[in-house]
């Protein structure tokens, strides 16, 4: 999962890429419209925002940037060489991604509670934070 090396309390000191920045910001974003839509009771659309923002600005673009600065291992599980290869950058896009879809899934629990318990097991936690996410806070 490219993640075994990764610890969520232990953030880079260096500047952020500017991916990463770009990501954290729509999340920031994507965090403060989805409370003021469900706020409002427009459930539809606050659905509709996270699907759209999920697949095409996640998946679709953040996802495919942050892969090669992610591989450590060839398809055969070979290990890549490292030479050359900024760390502190995979750190960065480790932690964007965490952090991204751990919103992700805070975000869409109202809506698909089942998928994302599961997916919330499998990820890593900070020190406090809820094994479960129906206990989890909501993000701000």
């Amino acid at each position: 999962m490219n993640l075994e090396d990764f610890k969520p309390m232990v953030k880079s000191q260096k500047p952020m890429a500017k991916e990463d920045t770009k990501m954290l910001a729509h999340i920031k974003k994507l965090i403060k419209d989805t409370t003021r839509l469900i706020d409002d009771f427009h459930i539809g659309i606050a659905m509709q925002e996270l699907y759209q923002s999920f697949w095409h600005t996640f998946a679709d673009i953040y996802l495919e940037e942050a892969k090669p600065r992610l591989y450590t291992k060839d398809r055969e599980g070979k290990p890549i060489n490292q030479e050359g290869k900024d760390l502190e950058s995979r750190k960065q896009a480790q932690y964007t991604l965490w952090y991204s879809l751990k919103t992700y899934l805070q975000l869409l629990h109202p809506f698909i509670p089942f998928v994302t318990e599961e997916i919330w097991k499998e990820l890593p936690k900070e020190k406090d934070e809820s094994e479960t996410i129906m206990y989890s806070k909501w993000p701000s």
